[in-house]
């Protein structure tokens, strides 16, 4: 069971560079290193950036401070560090001072891997959602009823991030009665119902008298296969039932629940409804506007087996002689909630309420007592196993069925309301909503006992099968895992599948879950539904002071002469839900497509096709699709388009209400693609637009701004970093569209990177960025996935791992499978750090 992974990790784990770390010294090789690359600004009486490495170096303690190393190697090889015009070090001597670093300082032990923290985290509200669909076939609305979670290195399943208040508790538990409520059977039999949902109901023909009624006509009259069934506007004539089939003869009741709404503005409609039942009108009722009412209706019938027919009919109404004028902008409308047949009513013709099976293996609950805890005992451990995500012990199976017989035993009450109170403490316990892990102790004769016997105690162990399941699961699924996961994993055999599951769990739809959860974080996505741009204001920031002062001086002259006429209004710049939604589509698209085909995950810089539907490429001026269908479409040659940095979701992210923002969109190329963020800004930096007074009078461009504001030392070392990367999208508006000018200047796209490279548009920017920084790239792709499927930050024992991904990335031009597979076999998602008692416990196991 065991020795697939050892071989997988040990290939991991003994992978390095073609040296060993022993033959790098401090004295012999560090020291000259930062002697000659980095003393020139940082050391006997330099120290740029309040940095001096050289009296750093004279601290007892400078092997110990991982964060000073570790921020000094990460600039190194982004190559921030040395400057541009100062001599750099090769890739073989940032490869040799790395080494030491993993090993002398990060401690990192490739015999005894060290997989970082170890941290039980919550399950976030996304999470919870999917979890309790996949447990009980219920779509729970957390999005509305739960608080948003925080976030934490940038994604929301951050254990750090994921606290739990008394509120929050309090919710879970109101959360856990509401699903049982909803879900969970409370007695062993009912009355048969028959429930048809106001949006399963079918249109039926209209008749010619309705149509040619003499109330008011509206432009969209509903036909039998045309609009939703249960909302049913007031405005227009509809005609709408279901056939109940009965198979035995008896006493029935007909249910129905229906709401009047109206929008907050009054609106004079009225409608006439008739309900039939059998072809017999059974109820007529005139309606005018009301908010928000609810009016349930019943109706008790004798029927014989067959079919019965179920119909309501709405006739449109003149409006009253004295109503106000209608306005377009309000609704008005009945919504059907449901059409239900309750019966036959005699107790002999009562059936299993639904979902019964689902809990209860019994056709009825046993009456002794003690088989009926052995019962309630069978029943909580099947679902307590699969709600916590692994077997369950007696000693908690026994509370619960305490708690079962505590409720079942009252008066009054019944088994199944018993059960349903265990099942409420199931759901609320911190073993369904933390992600809680066991490690896997070996025995003495397995390989993983035999793995290291050098006489140092283990620092960590490998997961159990169970929780290496839940850690798959919530990584590609967002959610539980399923029946074959547990499966494998009762029968250890987990491990030993481990690739051919990641490929089934790849191709099942819970996947479509991963793109907007970790790239709607990663790449920010899923922000763009809430933001606020003004349209007109964007496009006239590209237009001169004189185009402004035309256009106005014409709309004024137009407004004099045809005033009151829509027509003349100054037309709106079209941003609206649907286009965002497409451009949100276009990013997560564009990663699926590289997932699913193992395409190079290069292609989310520049590639030559993007995804869109006809909306979205009008908007960004792409010619020739059509249909509101999102899907893949071939570039022009020559276009800017292609790659994340020029899709929308990034452009308007990153902007401002009224303007782009190169700032912005600098540093966020900094954060998620290069991952090399600046520092935070001191708190005497002086506001951007302070720059603006020194142009005597004159408006400057916005580069011309930031020129001036990266003359103080202060703002230059963050800004020389952010600013060229954003000049490079200036181009695109602040909307996502393309332009030439400027507040009616040309538009200067072109820069240098801080190591050296120049360019003169976004086409060169993305060239470099795939060319010259591949490794800067897969470094930043590979610690965003890790976070992800961690729940934590990377720590300084990651390190190794990370190098070892980006290599194979590397080698492997990009291949996104190579990514996923490296970090699914890594110790960090393979293995958890081991307490003291766990260790001394594993230790004694390697020394028998």
């Amino acid at each position: 069971m065991i020795r697939f992974l050892i071989l997988c990790s040990g290939a991991f784990l003994l992978h390095s560079s073609t040296f060993s770390a022993d033959d790098v010294t401090f004295e012999n090789d560090v020291k000259l290193f930062l002697r000659t690359y980095c003393f020139d600004c940082h050391a006997e009486g330099a120290n740029e950036g309040n940095v001096d490495i050289g009296a750093f170096l004279q601290r007892n303690d400078f092997q110990q401070d991982t964060l000073f190393w570790d921020k000094l190697l990460r600039n190194i090889r982004a190559d921030v560090m040395p400057p541009a015009d100062a001599d750099k070090p090769t890739r073989h001597e940032v490869t040799r001072m790395a080494e030491w670093v993993k090993s002398d300082v990060f401690r990192i032990d490739h015999a005894n891997p060290d997989p970082g923290p170890a941290l039980v985290r919550r399950i976030n509200r996304n999470e919870y959602r999917n979890t309790i669909h996949d447990l009980l076939d219920y779509d729970y609305q957390t999005d509305l009823l739960f608080p948003a979670d925080d976030t934490g290195y940038g994604f929301d399943n951050n254990a750090a991030a994921l606290n739990i208040s008394q509120i929050l508790v309090e919710k879970y538990l109101k959360a856990a009665e509401e699903i049982v409520a909803a879900n969970v059977p409370m007695v062993s039999r009912e009355v048969k119902r028959i429930k048809v949902a106001g949006n399963e109901l079918s249109h039926l023909p209209l008749e010619p008298e309705t149509v040619d009624n003499d109330a008011e006509k509206s432009e969209s009259i509903r036909s039998a296969d045309r609009g939703r069934t249960e909302r049913l506007e007031f405005k227009n004539p509809a005609r709408v039932g279901t056939t109940f089939q009965v198979a035995k003869a008896g006493k029935f009741k007909l249910d129905l629940s229906l709401w009047v709404r109206g929008h907050f503005t009054y609106d004079p409609g009225r409608t006439e409804m008739v309900i039939r039942f059998n072809g017999k009108e059974i109820h007529r009722q005139q309606f005018v506007w009301e908010e928000r009412v609810w009016y349930p209706m019943e109706f008790d019938y004798e029927l014989e087996p067959g079919d019965h027919d179920f119909e309501i009919q709405l006739t449109p109404l003149p409006d009253a002689g004295d109503a106000p004028a209608r306005r377009d902008s309000t609704e008005l409308y009945i919504q059907i909630d449901h059409a239900m047949l309750v019966g036959p009513e005699a107790v002999s013709d009562w059936v299993e309420p639904n979902n019964y099976e689902r809990f209860f293996h019994r056709d009825l609950p046993p009456s002794d007592p003690q088989e009926q805890r052995v019962y309630a005992g069978e029943i909580l451990e099947r679902f307590a196993s699969k709600a916590f995500r692994r077997p369950t012990d007696q000693r908690t199976i026994d509370g619960l069925v305490a708690i079962a017989e505590d409720s079942y035993s009252k008066p009054g009450n019944t088994f199944e309301e018993g059960i349903s109170r265990a099942i409420v403490a199931v759901l609320a316990s911190p073993r369904f909503l933390y992600l809680t892990e066991d490690v896997q102790i070996p025995n003495a004769t397995s390989d993983e006992s035999n793995l290291e016997k050098s006489g140092a105690p283990p620092v960590s162990a490998l997961v159990d099968e169970y929780s290496l399941a839940s850690r798959l699961s919530y990584f590609l699924w967002s959610t539980m895992p399923d029946d074959e996961l547990m499966t494998l994993a009762s029968a250890g055999q987990l491990r030993a599948n481990l690739d051919a599951q990641v490929k089934r769990m790849l191709r099942d739809e819970r996947s479509r879950n991963f793109l907007p959860s970790f790239v709607g974080q990663w790449l920010r996505s899923r922000e763009i539904a809430n933001l606020m741009l003004d349209p007109n204001a964007i496009a006239d920031g590209d237009k001169s002071a004189e185009e402004l002062a035309e256009e106005q001086r014409q709309r004024e002259e137009r407004a004099g002469r045809f005033r009151g006429f829509r027509g003349f209004r100054r037309p709106q710049l079209r941003f609206d839900a649907e286009i965002q939604r497409a451009m949100q589509q276009e990013t997560e698209m564009c990663f699926g497509y590289i997932m699913e085909n193992d395409r190079s995950v290069l292609e989310l810089i520049d590639a030559d096709y993007t995804f869109l539907n006809e909306d979205l490429a009008e908007h960004y001026g792409i010619e020739g699709v059509d249909g509101d269908q999102m899907r893949k479409v071939d570039l022009p040659e020559d276009s800017p388009r292609g790659g994340v940095l020029t899709q929308g979701t990034l452009l308007t992210v990153t902007s401002n209400p009224n303007r782009t923002s190169p700032v912005k969109r600098g540093l966020y190329v900094l954060e998620n693609i290069l991952g090399t963020p600046p520092s935070a800004p001191p708190p005497d930096v002086p506001e951007l637009d302070e720059s603006k007074d020194r142009f005597d009078g004159r408006t400057p461009t916005l580069r011309e701004v930031l020129a001036a504001h990266r003359e103080n030392a202060i703002c230059m070392s963050c800004h020389g970093r952010m600013d060229p990367l954003g000049f490079a999208l200036e181009n695109f508006n602040a909307l996502g569209m393309w332009r030439q000018r400027d507040a009616g200047q040309p538009i200067d796209a072109s820069g240098e990177l801080l190591s050296g490279e120049t360019f003169n548009d976004i086409r060169d920017l993305k060239r470099i960025l795939r060319e010259t920084k591949q490794a800067d790239f897969y470094r930043c792709l590979t610690e965003k996935l890790l976070i992800y499927s961690l729940g934590r930050g990377v720590d300084v024992k990651d390190t190794a791992t990370i190098d070892h991904l980006v290599d194979e990335l590397l080698a492997s031009e990009g291949r996104f499978s190579v990514l996923l597979s490296g970090i699914i076999h890594s110790p960090q998602f393979q293995r958890r750090r081991l307490t003291p008692a766990q260790s001394e416990l594993l230790s004694g196991v390697q020394r028998r």
